[in-house]
């Protein structure tokens, strides 16, 4: 037969609980002291190691303060260049047996391919536990496992990129990296930029009196590195309606009115796109200022199914143009 003791020393009050459930201990020890405040540390030990959680609560049980020392609180982003649309996401370390919640169940769309999704100060995990597998799903339900991925390379713990590629050659693949280093171009005219050094190179702007130009070009590879831009012009000698004239004449296109929504906000602009052949096409922004008219003009390759490089560079033709802000 067992008996409980109470330990009290200086009015201070000890629980200890040990529970030991297949391969994780668990350890809480609970202090307490004579106005009802309450201390409550629990040291768990798995396989990734162990993690301590230290709770403060008050007399009415409301909790002061809460640490967990040897835990992270990451932000995760998923970028998805597959050639197919995610309906799920699921993440864990590795050596845990249940795939838990799927992070895109409260999207109202599944996450398409060229797109990504950032999990914001969402996922809590022990710096022990570096071995992660991530599960994605597709709309037959189809499930595809990377197991063993490692994140302990990663420099910045707290922001991690995950990256979902599909070729013929390897079939579908999944990294790991760090958050992208984005190089930011300041305009004195007004405008700002920021853009991916892994696609993208900056080139000189142009001395052309009246025109201030920054001009980026996409790297893809050697043979093709000239088939994605994204050219911005401040045009101060003319207006935004002479530019607009001369593009519809220019390309024989219509141009219409539209809303293009970036960094800091949404502006009212012209917007035409043509095909300048059948593999390239060029789509011109114009937003009206009180300098005269910015001009964006994006010129992207028109890819097939089958090219291994559609996915990323449309990804990051779409990150410079939402990192766009303007002073009109």
């Amino acid at each position: 037969m067992f008996s409980k003791k109470r330990l009290v020393v200086s009015a201070l009050v000890m629980a200890l609980v040990l529970s030991i459930t297949g391969c994780t201990k668990t350890t809480t020890m609970t202090y307490t002291d004579a106005d009802g405040n309450s201390t409550t540390t629990t040291e768990t030990t798995n396989k990734g190691g162990t993690t301590k959680v230290t709770e403060n609560t008050d007399a009415d049980g409301n909790v002061v303060s809460h640490e967990q020392d040897g835990y992270v609180t990451a932000s995760i982003r998923f970028e998805n260049y597959t050639g197919i649309d995610l309906y799920g996401i699921y993440i864990t370390a590795d050596y845990v047996d249940n795939w838990g919640e799927n992070i895109l169940k409260n999207e109202d769309e599944p996450l398409a391919s060229g797109e990504f999704i950032s999990w914001n100060d969402a996922f809590t995990y022990s710096e022990n536990d570096l071995i992660w597998d991530v599960r994605i799903v597709d709309g037959e339900g189809e499930e595809i496992d990377f197991t063993g991925l490692d994140v302990s390379n990663v420099e910045d713990k707290y922001n991690i990129v995950f990256t979902f590629e599909y070729s013929e050659a390897e079939g579908y693949t999944a990294s790991v990296i760090g958050p992208t280093e984005y190089q930011l171009i300041e305009s004195p005219d007004g405008y700002s930029l920021s853009y991916n050094p892994e696609f993208f190179e900056l080139y000189e702007p142009v001395e052309t009196e009246g025109i201030d130009s920054t001009s980026l070009t996409c790297i893809i590879d050697e043979e093709n590195k000239y088939e994605n831009y994204i050219d911005v012009l401040l045009v101060t000698e003319y207006s935004a309606e002479d530019l607009v004239d001369g593009i519809a004449l220019q390309t024989g296109g219509e141009v219409s009115e539209t809303h293009l929504v970036l960094a800091n906000g949404e502006y009212d602009a012209f917007c035409t796109s043509y095909n300048v052949s059948d593999t390239f096409c060029i789509t011109t922004y114009i937003i009206p200022s009180n300098n005269g008219a910015y001009k964006i003009e994006i010129g992207s390759h028109i890819y097939s199914d089958e090219d291994e490089y559609a996915y990323p560079v449309s990804g990051a033709l779409d990150d410079v143009l939402l990192s766009m802000e303007f002073d009109v």
